[in-house]
């Protein structure tokens, strides 16, 4: 069986819709705690996150070739 699935973009939408909603909700916990939120600033989140979804997108657009 094929792990590839039927809508690759449907996929690749979700995946950069979560991480999307992931690093919303590490700044809404930045906000709430100002001790986590200096060392979440500190870290690259949002360049991780987009190389991370165009790796993903890459991945299902060569599967569903």
């Amino acid at each position: 069986m094929s792990r590839t699935p039927e809508r690759p973009f449907r996929a690749a939408l979700l995946v950069a819709l979560l991480c999307a909603a992931g690093i919303l909700a590490a700044q809404a916990i930045a906000t709430v705690f100002p001790s986590v939120g200096d060392a979440i600033r500190h870290l690259p989140l949002i360049p991780v996150a987009l190389a991370a979804v165009t790796v993903l997108v890459v991945i299902q657009l060569i599967r569903a070739r």
